[in-house]
């Protein structure tokens, strides 16, 4: 039922006798103001469908989903989502419903939307409660009589708790937990259910499981059957009536008996002809056309738009349509192809009668390009004549080519043979594929006649394949058909054999038009398929078929049956042995692809694809800079990541990556993991046999690291670990966890690292697909239950913690993540996290829930804890124009319950919290239950949503601090340490960051002649930097009025904070006017890291054009308490100066523990700054021990003393200067950088008389001396650009043994009044001096 609608309709249909369709389109609508422009998979130029309303009177269309078999799967598990586009002055109305297909249920509306919903695809997520039985999902749209009302829909997704378990075949043993193993799994020693059923009752030795070689052997046809040539030799016609001529026919053109009774298709589908004649162009616009992809070929050719994905080869544009829009068929040559390999096109059947010729449009564009032929094929006799071939590199450009045919003497076919070249850069492209008038498309199709005496009502007609001994594991069967005709019988697809099987079935009138239907086969022995039409009586009934094709039917060479080892296993059908650790691990490891069964791998934990997102249990990180993305084609930088996933092996299938562009910088890490897994019982003294199996990729330069860990009791414990580029291909690895499985539950990390290289990291993109754990690994271990007699906990992120829904319940609370499937109603966040990954339950109030239901969610029986339940603390979100009411009932044991809180109508889209204390209401029960009742409004815009139930004292002891409003107590020191213990973060409130507009925030006036005061709408600054406007606020400094002249100050402080990471940063807007004659002046000064105060930041003078500025600062890490300090200082007279500072805020400085890896150094407590970090002249660890014990390095340099660095005279004008201030004013520091005060010493350039314009001086570096090739060589400096004439500092590095400076860093103009950071890498490998000018 999933379907992005990128290749067809995935099995939808509508009512071919409604003139309404839907129809796929690619890139905006034709109508003016209504519809997308694009389509929401790809954001791009991929499909979608859509109801053009132009032309058609009010009315409804409709489009079905296949079929969705019925599942006994927990029912909150199953949910249908899509994306609808509803733009334009007279939309219609979008209705979806579920369709029951057993006659005895009441369908279901599922979603009802009317009106113009704006210029964006918007998305819907729905639960379906009831999966018992099969069912359809049916997309109804009503139109207007208004052109301006074009409705679209993209990306239909179920869930994987929408499908049925798999049920277990003959050839499967059924354990007791259900899950399917093959019966030769059962009795051998290895407890392959999980729950040890399959060794159970085992008596004697059960011997190997043979079966009989298969009766026919022979492979499966290549290409379509197209019936120009009559029935293909693998099909015939088998009678199964008493009827002599009910028989499929071929046909060519319309069969139709009377011009105003027509049936039949008019043209056939494989050339699109009315009757033998003029073919159409291909333009690759819509699938191959006329042509069809060799399978017989070492590869195929594939359909694309734009560029391909291997760089200097192949087009960026179509031919026909000269844009980056249009399709061609291009074969791609990276690996795995090699050179040699050839990937064909094969024409439909034609007749030359004339001078036939083929004109083809062809691209070969790149430095290693192969080969290009065309040959024409006699098909009675099968022989190949080469017409044309061209080898090489042509250039960047289309070409036409005309290419005759030569007069074959029967019908024939032309085929398009692309050869690879010695490497990569060859792809060859094709397009816009054109026949003269003399080449005759044959055009013939199969049809069932109803214009005869043959079609009396109840006649079938069976086209039958010849038995196939074995089909591979992703066998399908694909036809196009047609079934146009008032009255049309039925068409159905089946499979013969041991296991018997209808795969499809149409009835009904569908037009004028040929369909596409694809069944799937999958892994079968000893049977046949079967193409069957049943006749319903009358002349309007034909029903066609063309290009009959089976895909991916044929298995590998089969292998003799063999006696297996101990570890192995063998093949279902094939019978070869393979390794019972490869068996579900994404790989097709047998000849017959049984051990990648579906339904075997169904019963295996821990599996993911990605292809519905993160799996069940694995979750990101919360301790890392980033997060890992899900994916498909390629991502969002160039040279770098994967362009397809590596279970599909296509642009659509999903894998998991992270992203190295910016904000990232180099050793940010990202982490997942794996779920907790509970190992097998097994016996000490016999260790387990488990590996865990996953695939990677790791392409471009600046390719940093990935590594696996195994989090266990004794901490985490590194597995393996890859580093740097391995170029575009997808790798897989299987890692061996046998020695460190024990008794206890255990749980795998993936860590990815961003790199660097020549100052670069975005080509560092690092992918993970197909997720597989062997057997002997046990499964993912059970959530614990909450403890059943006191109130807990429930963040709702991996269960519903022993809360309930009510029996008397109308409808369910459902779990759910990113936003309710209701338009305008419900979180898109939850409250735990703040994110879109993060769980809450929520009241869905859509149809079929009506005004004055009720959904109550229920703890369990609770026992009174005066330390853990005195208060109850709960998140809420009640957002929507039709928002009822939700209460919170207390229910003691044998009393009467009651309502002890209550709220109702829309609250905004916002989370609140609120709490309860059930100790006044008990009535002296010692047990009680807890009970929030949800209660529906009017409509379905008012969906409930809860959060963070949390349980917990009235009051803390006196060393610690009661979070919000009460319910949990955190110790003092976790208090403004910037991170958030309390559910709502409420330790981190007051404590930095700040608008002002509702109090200061912790921050205090301090001592000074002037105080700094909470204000607005003052004359200047006119309004305050968060929203500019004169009610918003700011911390403005009140300066007495005097008479005479004084200098005074005034300073601003925060409360003290515990410590801070190394990246910390404090970020403000700051306003500061002098008037003529005056000064004023801005510092921030942190206090408590060192003995004296440190000097981050100053400002003197006037801020630019009398605006807001804003900057961040640099604090670095601190481990000890300290304050951050704003001083002013000014002088006045009357008038006085202005200034001022707003929006406040803390970055990057969470301070947490975590282990070090590789490339990263430990603090003296336990913290990770990364290793080019240590002995820079910065404290960041903050407890100094990065800058502790640190080698005298040739070079480096703190400018207390000269160190090694010099003058050069002779080359330059004028000479750096040691000092500890400088002379000029409006220009140059106030303090150095190592010590941040006025004692300590920098080295600088005076610029005043007797400089010039263009005067330079040179400071030059001791000479450096090489460093191994494996090791990245920073230089590191600090510099300060201040002043208004500020002209340019360039940084050379001069190679001693060539004599040769070369620039490799510049910058120019003011950079402010504060120090700046920068790190440049060496990449010379000579001895070298560094030198500053």
């Amino acid at each position: 039922g999933s379907c992005t609608f990128e290749n067809g309709f995935c099995g939808y249909t509508q009512d071919p006798a409604n003139n309404r369709n839907f129809t796929r389109q690619s890139g905006r609508t034709p109508s003016f103001g209504t519809g997308p422009n694009h389509d929401q998979t790809y954001n791009t130029s991929g499909y979608y469908v859509y109801l053009e309303a132009s032309g058609l009177a009010p009315g409804a269309s409709v489009m079905t989903s296949p079929t969705i078999y019925g599942s006994n799967n927990n029912t909150n598990s199953c949910f249908v989502s899509f994306w609808y586009h509803m733009q334009g002055a007279h939309i219609g109305e979008l209705t979806a419903y579920q369709i029951f297909l057993d006659g005895n249920k009441n369908d279901r509306t599922l979603f009802n939307l009317s009106g113009d919903q704006g210029q964006l695809w918007q998305f819907a997520k729905i639960p379906l409660y009831d999966i018992s039985v099969s069912y359809q999902i049916e997309f109804q749209v009503y139109h207007d009589s208004s052109w301006v009302g074009d409705i679209s829909i993209d990306t239909v997704t179920f869930t994987p708790g929408c499908h049925p378990r798999g049920t277990c075949t003959s050839a499967q043993f059924q354990c007791d937990n259900n899950h399917c193993i093959y019966n030769s799994w059962k009795c051998d020693k290895v407890d392959d259910c999980g729950d040890g059923s399959d060794e159970k009752d085992c008596g004697t030795p059960v011997p190997p499981v043979t079966v009989a070689p298969p009766t026919t052997p022979g492979s499966f046809p290549a290409g379509k059957c197209t019936f120009e040539g009559g029935i293909c030799p693998d099909w015939m016609n088998v009678n199964e009536t008493t009827n002599p001529n009910a028989d499929w026919m071929v046909g060519a053109g319309d069969k139709s008996r009377f011009v105003f009774l027509p049936t039949g298709p008019t043209v056939d589908h494989t050339t699109g002809v009315a009757a033998p004649g003029l073919i159409s162009p291909t333009d690759f616009e819509d699938e191959f056309g006329f042509f069809t992809p060799d399978p017989t070929g070492d590869f195929l050719w594939t359909r694309d738009q734009g560029g391909t994905p291997s760089f200097n080869t192949g087009p960026s544009t179509d031919c026909d349509t000269g844009t980056n829009q249009g399709y061609y068929a291009f074969m791609e040559t990276s690996f795995p192809r090699s050179q040699g390999d050839k990937a064909r096109l094969i024409s439909g059947s034609m007749t030359d009668n004339g001078s036939c010729s083929m004109i083809i449009c062809y691209h070969m564009f790149g430095a290693t390009t192969g080969t290009l032929r065309v040959s024409t094929r006699l098909l009675s006799s099968g022989v190949d004549t080469q017409r044309w071939s061209l080898s090489g590199d042509q250039g960047n450009k289309w070409v036409n080519q005309t290419i005759n045919a030569g007069k074959p003497s029967g019908p024939f076919v032309f085929i398009i043979e692309g050869e690879r070249g010695s490497s990569f850069t060859g792809d060859i492209a094709v397009d816009n594929i054109r026949f003269t008038a003399d080449c005759d498309g044959t055009g013939y199709y199969l049809y069932y006649p109803s214009t005869d005496g043959a079609s009396l009502p109840g006649t079938t007609a069976v086209l039958r394949s010849k038995t196939w001994s074995l089909s591979g594991p992703l066998c399908q069967v694909r036809m196009f058909y047609n079934m146009r005709g008032s009255t049309i019988g039925s068409l159905s697809v089946s499979v013969t054999g041991s296991n018997p099987q209808t795969l499809v079935n149409y009835d009904h009138n569908h037009g004028d038009s040929w369909y596409e239907s694809t069944s799937f086969i999958g892994s079968r022995s000893n049977y046949a398929v079967e193409i069957s039409v049943r006749h319903n009586g009358g002349t309007t009934g034909n029903i066609a078929i063309d290009d009959v094709e089976f895909i991916n039917c044929n298995p590998r060479q089969k292998a003799s049956n063999q006696q297996c080892g101990k570890s192995q296993i063998n093949c279902q059908y094939s019978r070869e042995c393979i390794a019972l650790d490869s068996l579900c691990d994404y790989d097709v490891d047998c000849l017959d692809g049984s051990d990648e069964d579906p339904g075997l791998c169904a019963g295996y934990p821990a599996r993911c694809d990605f292809e519905n997102g993160f799996c069940v249990g694995y979750s990101q990180s919360r301790n890392d800079d980033f997060d890992w993305l899900i994916n498909s084609g390629l991502t969002s930088s160039i040279n770098t990541g994967p362009s397809f996933d590596h279970t599909t092996g296509t642009k659509v299938g999903h894998y998991l990556y992270i992203e190295t562009s910016t904000p990232r910088v180099v050793n940010d890490v990202a982490e997942f993991m794996s779920p907790v897994m509970a190992p097998p019982p097994h016996p000490p003294g016999n260790p387990l046999t488990c590996s865990v199996r996953f695939c990677y990729h790791m392409y471009g330069q600046s390719t940093g690291e990935l590594s696996l860990w195994f989090l266990g009791p004794d901490g985490p414990t590194s597995l393996w670990e890859q580093h740097g580029d391995q170029g575009n291909r997808w790798y897989c690895q299987s890692t061996d966890l046998s020695g460190y499985i024990g008794n206890i539950n255990y749980q795998l990390k993936w860590r990815g690292v961003a790199g660097v290289s020549n100052n670069i990291i975005f080509y560092g993109d690092i992918a993970i697909d197909d997720i597989s754990f062997s057997p002997g690994c046990g499964g993912v271990a059970p959530t614990p239950p909450p403890p059943p007699a006191y109130c807990s906990d429930c963040t709702f992120e991996q269960s519903f913690c022993g809360w309930s829904d009510n029996v008397t319940s109308d409808w369910p609370w459902v779990r759910d993540q990113a936003g309710t499937p209701s338009f305008n109603t419900g979180p898109g966040i939850d409250h735990t996290y703040g994110n879109a990954s993060g769980s809450y339950v929520y009241f869905e109030t859509s149809s079929p829930a009506q005004p004055g239901d009720r959904a109550i969610l229920q703890s369990d029986l609770l026992t009174y804890d005066v330390k853990g339940g005195c208060q109850v603390n709960f998140a809420y979100h009640m957002f929507g124009n039709t928002i009822g009411d939700l209460n919170v009932w207390i229910r003691p044991q044998g009393k009467k319950a009651k309502i002890v809180w209550t709220k109702s109508g829309n609250q905004g889209n916002q989370w609140n919290v609120d709490n309860v204390k059930p100790a006044a209401n008990l009535m002296g029960a010692s047990k009680y239950w807890i009970e929030f009742e949800a209660v529906r409004g009017s409509s379905f815009t008012g969906d409930i949503a809860l959060d963070d139930i949390m349980c917990g004292p009235c009051a803390c002891p006196a060393n610690e601090s009661l979070c919000g409003s009460g319910g949990i107590c955190i110790t003092q020191d976790k208090v403004c340490n910037f991170v958030s213990d309390c559910p709502a973060g409420s330790d981190e409130s007051g404590c930095c960051t700040c608008n002002y507009e509702t109090g200061q925030c912790g921050w205090q006036s301090g001592s000074g002649s002037a105080s700094w005061i909470r204000t607005a709408g003052r004359s200047r600054p006119s309004g305050d930097a968060t929203y500019g406007n004169s009610s918003g606020n700011y911390m403005f400094l009140s300066i007495p009025i005097s008479f005479s002249n004084v200098r005074g100050s005034g300073s601003l402080t925060t409360i003290k904070f515990r410590q801070t990471g190394y990246r910390c940063a404090l970020c403000f807007s700051y306003y500061v006017y002098a008037p003529a004659g005056y000064s004023a002046s801005l510092e921030l000064i942190v206090r408590g890291r060192k003995a004296t105060d440190e000097r981050l930041w100053r400002f003197v003078g006037t801020t630019s054009s009398g605006n807001w500025n804003s900057v961040c600062v640099r604090v670095g890490g601190i481990a000890t308490q300290f304050t951050l300090t704003f001083n002013a200082a000014y002088s006045s007279r009357l008038t006085t100066p202005t200034i001022a500072v707003d929006d406040v805020r803390c970055e990057n400085c969470s301070r947490l523990a975590k282990p070090c890896a590789a490339n990263e150094f430990r603090c003296f407590d336990g913290h990770c700054i990364p290793e080019w970090r240590r002995c820079d002249y910065s404290n960041d660890c903050g407890d100094g021990g990065d800058e502790a014990s640190c080698p005298m390095q040739p070079g480096n340099c703190d400018f207390e003393s000269k160190c090694g660095w010099m003058n050069v005279v002779g080359n330059d004008d004028f000479n750096w200067t040691i000092a500890s201030t400088t002379p000029s004013t409006s220009t140059g520091p106030v303090f150095d950088h190592t010590y941040r005060n006025a004692s300590g010493h920098f080295n600088y350039i005076e610029t005043s008389s007797p400089r010039l314009n263009g005067d330079t001086a040179i400071y030059q570096s001791p000479a450096l001396v090489q460093t191994p090739l494996s090791t990245v060589c920073y230089f590191r400096f600090f510099y300060h650009m201040y002043g208004a004439n500020i002209a340019t500092l360039k940084l050379y590095q001069y190679e001693t043994s060539s004599n040769k400076a070369t620039l490799i860093w510049s910058l120019s103009g003011n950079q402010g009044q504060q120090w700046h950071e920068q790190n440049v890498i060496i990449q010379s490998r000579d001895s070298r001096r560094r030198n500053s000018e």
